[in-house]
């Protein structure tokens, strides 16, 4: 079957919940074809924006692989045109397209107390944009004075940093 085919138009108007937190059926994995939305968290009874969606971001995905709960509503800013894909779709595509992958990098995310404040939620976005690099003993991965525009984890392996020393 064509996976294209398998998606479904939805449009939402601005301030309509398209998921709401907690909801303990989670039917859709969703892509912002246009608009705007944003993810919004309870905390301590009150909403707080945790995170913002525009064209092209997608949402809904952690429910629907671990079966839990949604973690936070989304709601729309303004009128949003969404693809929708059903579950059992996107749990076949999952499977077949690395989820061990995402969740052996979910895990890994787990382990770090770098990470112990955030979310699961929040180390599942991580994780998605997590990419591994390989690099050979002598490799430069980075060097002093370049822009401070990548992070790095260390999975397996030893780094060494080295700085200048200033001359006097």
């Amino acid at each position: 079957a064509n996976v294209v085919g398998a998606f479904q138009k939805m449009e939402y108007k601005a301030g309509e919940d398209i998921i709401v937190e907690g909801d303990p059926i989670a039917e859709y994995f969703y892509i912002l074809d246009a608009g705007e939305a944003t993810a919004i968290k309870k905390i301590e009874g009150a909403e707080k924006e945790v995170f913002s969606y525009q064209a092209g971001g997608s949402f809904g995905e952690l429910a629907l692989l671990h079966g839990e709960p949604r973690a936070a509503t989304v709601r729309a800013k303004s009128e949003c045109k969404i693809w929708a894909l059903d579950r059992d779709t996107f749990r076949r595509i999952m499977m077949s397209a690395g989820k061990q992958s995402m969740d052996s990098r979910v895990k890994f995310l787990n382990k770090s107390k770098l990470f112990d404040e955030l979310q699961q939620y929040e180390k599942f976005r991580i994780a998605e944009s997590m990419t591994l690099r390989h690099y050979e003993k002598g490799d430069e991965i980075l060097k002093e004075g370049d822009a401070g525009n990548e992070f790095y984890i260390v999975e397996t392996g030893v780094c060494h940093a080295y700085k200048r020393s200033l001359k006097f």
